[in-house]
């Protein structure tokens, strides 16, 4: 068999699901439904590709020797049978990988460094492959008198015939529907529906991240305070991230040629184009050969021709993987054994799996004992497992039942093709529907049956939506550090892939979930270590998709929202690379990289972690943490010199903002994520958690009667309303008063006498009943000390 271990995985459950639903003991599906599911694959292969599609092969995009389709399930052991199909790989669904951040960057049209690029993305394309766009969003509109849209494709791989838009793009897996500006903008103008929604809103603040342009009226502050990396830049957009059949392969080759699709000039010449990949997912060996890192490989280090093309990026997502605790690591002895143990949760509803990576000089037995359940006696263990897997007596090759689970266990005698030193034990742990994987500590243990050591890394896969297994146990107090290294995603890992982790750029810190490389890896090509860069990542406020079920902003009319991941990290550099392609589109992706490490700044960062100098000749420090540290825009923009041909790569000119650049700001914090900031910052003080209660519970009645009633709209302006939540969003971190007594010489203690007895007036029962109750203490906050705020808390007791 040719299929690779996702896919085994993928046919072992469905094997699974077949058997109950043939014997009509599936309570949602029947027999056909399971028969004909299909599912995205990436086959290489040799020969004609005809071949592929008569064994039932949809094909996608054929890059010579790999082309990526959709097939049922039934019909892969039919094309695993192909003369000259050498590997057929699962394409699984990837995941979403979830403030003042672009002065936290440096970008220089917002912070002027001493040599400023004033650009912002002009002419270069921004490809997000995410969950799509909210095409209404102000964000995302030119400043015309239609406000036309900036999104030049959008690629909806979900979308049906009926949804409008055009067939897929020709040469690529015919799924979905492409929508181009002439099928947006009558939309917009009529202000009607349209058949591409982002109903998660990942894709959306992933997009606004990166090249919103602020124009939306957030009702709090002026337009243009929540604004993107690169602003002017143009959209090309795959929706492929949630999507039932999606090809993410098929995006990434996509998104490559938008630069050859909309070239400008005269001669004409492609436009440059980076690529978001703010998604992924936790599979294979970790170590860059996964299908999707070779996608990116391909593409931005092509073996024919073999030149790096100019204007292309790829910038990746590292992943959140770090405080999971799904990945162990260790050593068995020479002719020694070792057991692990891991903890499945009470509701791992769907089928589990767990990948382990072994030197492949060495042989493993496996031995695999689930906890008891008194309800299901029976053997719980399946017994020594040696390479070759020959399955349980009257089973199937590899199959071991206990109880009602089914565990399917592959288990090589040679190293695996893609991976030359590695072999694999590869397990799936299946359950009838509506039944849960046994619940408990279970263990792993490992015999080394060679003269040889064997290293060994373990992964569970963690696409599921139902709570899945860790190592962490429940008796456990703390984190084991070693569980958080190695855990960097696909198509992240991919040798020449951009890949970007996440600080909180509140306290300096690294992000606890940015997923971790490998400690002391290689450090030539300096270009490869993992993660090439961080950038900020947590509680960044940016456009909020309409359809987004997340509303934690408290301001802003729910235009923004916070989102936190390696996910909003990523963006921020891909805006960046826009500037430096605007600067000159005669980059290489080899030369953006290093200009983005050599400027890397180390300033806040813990000096235990403060990455080491890893490339004398350059500067370029590295590490498995921070990559080569936080970027600085200014410094990577200042290093590069203005190409001669950058007049074509603007693609029509600057366009005009429809703000003054003072007033751009981009991310801060919403009142909620700032309090819960200072909260984490201060511990649980009496004076911040009433100040914090009262806060949350009226704060949307406030801001609607801000907005709604003149007279209290009146008092909250004149007295100075907004540069007080300015400062509170946006300023320092209190070390003694919660706020100063005046900001720009405004009186804060009249503008809280002032609007509380406005609010009085026409707030609601449960307000007005909060407002004589703690008028006095509303009163502190200006000037008064943290231990003042405490002390009157108390005096008020806690039963509010």
């Amino acid at each position: 068999m040719k299929l690779e271990p996702a896919l085994e995985h993928a046919m072992a459950v469905w094997r699974t699901e077949l058997g109950y639903a043939s014997a009509g003991d599936h309570p949602r599906l029947s027999a056909s439904e399971v028969t004909s599911r299909r599912v995205t694959v990436l086959v290489r292969y040799s020969g004609d590709v005809d071949a592929l599609r008569r064994a039932g092969l949809d094909t996608g995009y054929d890059s010579g020797g790999t082309v990526s389709g959709i097939i049922a399930l039934a019909d892969l052991e039919q094309l695993d049978a192909v003369p000259g199909v050498e590997s057929v790989a699962l394409l699984t669904p990837s995941r979403p990988a979830l403030d003042n951040t672009v002065e936290e960057l440096r970008v220089p049209w917002k912070v002027p460094p001493t040599t400023p690029w004033p650009g912002r993305g002009a002419g270069v394309i921004i490809a997000v492959i995410d969950t799509g766009i909210d095409v209404f969003h102000e964000s995302f509109r030119n400043t015309d008198a239609d406000k036309t849209t900036r999104i030049l494709e959008l690629w909806d791989q979900g979308a049906k015939a009926s949804d409008g838009g055009l067939p897929p793009p020709t040469g690529f897996q015919q799924i979905g529907r492409l929508f181009l500006p002439q099928h947006i903008n009558p939309a917009l103008k009529a202000g009607s529906s349209f058949g591409s929604v982002d109903t998660v809103g990942h894709g959306t603040h992933v997009a606004g991240i990166a090249a919103g342009d602020g124009s939306q009226d957030d009702r709090c502050s002026s337009p243009g305070r929540y604004t993107g990396v690169a602003p002017e830049a143009d959209l090309v957009v795959v929706k492929a991230i949630g999507v039932s059949t999606n090809n993410e392969a098929d995006a990434l080759q996509w998104c490559a040629q938008a630069g050859d699709r909309h070239k400008v000039g005269n001669p004409p010449v492609p436009r440059p184009v980076v690529i978001n990949c703010s998604f992924g997912r936790s599979l294979g060996a970790h170590d860059g050969r996964d299908e999707l890192d070779l996608v990116v490989d391909g593409i931005l280090r092509p073996a024919a021709p073999a030149v790096t093309p100019a204007g292309v990026a790829i910038v990746a997502a590292a992943g959140n993987e770090a405080r999971d605790e799904t990945h162990e690591s260790g050593t068995v002895a020479p002719n020694g054994s070792a057991t692990v143990s891991f903890h499945v949760p009470e509701n791992s509803e769907k089928a589990d799996s767990l990948a382990v990576w072994y030197s492949s000089a060495a042989a493993l037995t496996v031995e695999i004992t689930a906890p008891v359940n008194p309800a299901r006696p029976g053997p719980v263990t399946t017994g020594a497992i040696p390479p070759g897997a020959p399955g349980a007596p009257g089973q199937p090759a590899g199959t071991y039942p206990i109880g009602l689970m089914t565990l399917d266990v592959f288990s090589s005698t040679t190293p695996h093709p893609a991976h030359p030193a590695l072999k694999l034990i590869d397990i799936t742990i299946s359950v009838p529907a509506s039944t849960a994987v046994r619940s408990g500590v279970w263990q792993l243990e490992f015999t080394n049956t060679t003269a040889v050591a064997a290293d060994w890394n373990a992964w569970f896969r963690i696409e599921n939506d139902d709570d899945f297994p860790t190592f962490r146990l429940p008796t456990e107090d703390d984190r084991v550090e070693k569980r958080r290294l190695n855990t960097i995603i696909s198509p992240a890992a991919s040798r020449n892939a951009i890949t970007v982790a996440a600080y909180d750029d509140g306290d300096g810190t690294l992000a606890v979930f940015s997923s971790r490389g490998v400690p002391n890896q290689p450090v030539a090509p300096a270009g490869e270590i993992k993660p090439t860069v961080a950038a900020p990542g947590v509680s960044v406020a940016a456009p909020r998709g309409r359809d987004d079920k997340d509303s934690n902003s408290s301001c802003c009319d729910q235009l923004v929202v916070d989102k936190s991941g390696t996910s909003m990290a990523t963006p921020h550099v891909a805006g960046l690379v826009a500037l430096m392609f605007q600067k000159n589109r005669n980059l290489t992706f080899d030369q953006v990289r290093g200009h983005l490490q050599k400027s890397c700044r180390t300033d806040g960062i813990p000096a235990a972690e403060v990455p080491p100098p890893i490339e004398p000749a350059t500067g370029i420090r590295g590490n498995h943490l921070w990559g080569s540290g936080k970027v600085d825009a200014a410094a990577a923009l200042a290093g590069i010199p203005v190409a001669t041909t950058v007049a074509a790569s603007g693609g029509g000119g600057s366009r005009p903002l429809a703000f003054a650049p003072d007033e751009i700001g981009l991310t801060p914090h919403t009142l909620r994520s700032r309090l819960a900031d200072l909260q984490r910052r201060f511990g649980p003080r009496p004076g911040l958690q009433l100040f914090a209660a009262l806060v949350s519970e009226h704060v949307d009645e406030v801001l609607r009667l801000v907005n709604t009633n003149r007279r209290v709209l009146v008092v909250w302006r004149r007295l100075g309303g907004p540069q007080v939540v300015r400062r509170l969003l946006h300023g320092p971190t209190p070390n003694d008063a919660l706020l100063p007594e005046a900001v720009d010489g405004l009186d804060l203690a009249e503008l809280v006498s002032g609007f509380l007895a406005v609010l009085d007036r026409f707030a609601g029962p449960r307000l007005q009943a909060d407002l004589t109750r703690f008028a006095d203490f509303a009163k502190l906050w200006p000037g008064a000390s943290l231990d003042r705020l405490d002390e009157a808390a108390l005096a008020h007791g806690t039963d509010r």
